[in-house]
């Protein structure tokens, strides 16, 4: 019978095409199952540019999301240990690998960003945010 098309992972083509004709600024350097992508995403027009680090193994491990520059200060909520950006709660299912990077992960990073600008100011983050243990 084969996978339902709903369940079917995006081929690495695919993630690169909607990649490249949604954020033609975010160049990929990828190789292999390693996609890659780096670039500058503004969040919004009074926004600075944020360059981006965009990793995902494909089919391996979910997506991870550096920012280069501007460093993202020391203290900042939402991160991993490795300062890659915590963008949803893993264990809900926000996102899987039949879903595109450039419609999700990309404007979750838009999202996050906005948020991080604002908790600069007021040291609050008006984010969605999961209970941690």
């Amino acid at each position: 019978m084969g996978i339902p098309p709903e369940k079917k992972r995006l081929t690495i083509g695919k993630q690169i095409g909607l990649m490249r004709y949604h954020f033609p600024q975010l160049k990929y350097r990828g190789k292999g199952n390693q996609l890659k992508w780096v670039g500058p995403l503004r969040p919004r027009d009074s926004s600075p540019e944020y360059q981006l680090h965009i990793l995902y193994t494909y089919h391996l491990y979910a997506p991870k999301v550096f920012v280069l520059d501007p460093e993202i200060v020391d203290n900042a909520p939402h991160r991993y240990a490795d300062n890659s950006l915590c963008l949803y709660y893993p264990k809900d299912g926000s996102w899987s690998p039949q879903m595109s990077l450039a419609k999700t992960i990309v404007p979750w990073t838009i999202r996050w960003l906005t948020f991080y600008e604002v908790w600069l100011v007021t040291d609050k983050w008006f984010g969605p945010e999961a209970p941690h243990n």
